[in-house]
């Protein structure tokens, strides 16, 4: 299903589409894709409310407990960042609000180096307070397998007011995989 902004004032090549992206039955929670020209965001409805919100993410990912939320931001086929949003309670009516964005992505890449498998990335969530990120990268950019780069990023649980993430350097190794 792809639904086509007209009342935008581009070209038609650059009109926003939306598209959709996941559907959670338990929580009917709808995920749309929305791709204007060389951006994507993930519009999140709750169809038990009726309420939505635009996350400049895509592949997000909800903790078990819907607290936090945590998805990838770029350009398309370009992962820049990594960001975590969080749940916010009172007068935001559950909306999420940001409280974590890594640059360390930007920082690291060289494109000379390594080649993004984009459609390759994986987030998966291991508690409450911590989440892998996995991005796969070929060495060059017709090889048929790529290498992992995992990031672990965990929450502070001291912190009295929500949850502090940060960085956790890990070195992991993982066989290469086929893609």
């Amino acid at each position: 299903m792809v639904f086509k902004d007209y009342l935008e004032p581009f070209e038609e090549e650059h009109s926003a589409h939306y598209e959709l992206q996941y559907y959670d039955k338990v929580h009917h929670l709808l995920q749309l894709l929305h791709t204007m020209y060389e951006t994507q965001a993930t519009v999140i409805v709750d169809l038990n409310t009726g309420s939505w919100q635009e996350l400049y993410a895509t592949n997000l990912k909800f903790s078990d407990d819907m607290t936090q939320v945590v998805g990838f931001n770029g350009r398309q086929g370009m992962t820049k960042d990594i960001m975590i949003w969080e749940r916010q309670k009172g007068n935001n009516d559950g909306r999420y609000a940001t409280i974590f964005a890594s640059n360390e992505l930007y920082e690291q890449n060289d494109d000379n180096k390594k080649h993004e498998v984009y459609e390759a990335r994986d987030i998966s969530w291991t508690s409450d307070n911590k989440v892998n990120v996995d991005f796969y990268y070929r060495v060059n950019p017709t090889d048929t397998v790529a290498f992992r780069v995992r990031y672990i990023y965990a929450a502070d649980n001291k912190r009295v007011n929500g949850r502090e993430f940060y960085l956790m350097l890990i070195p992991t190794i993982k066989k290469n995989k086929k893609v």
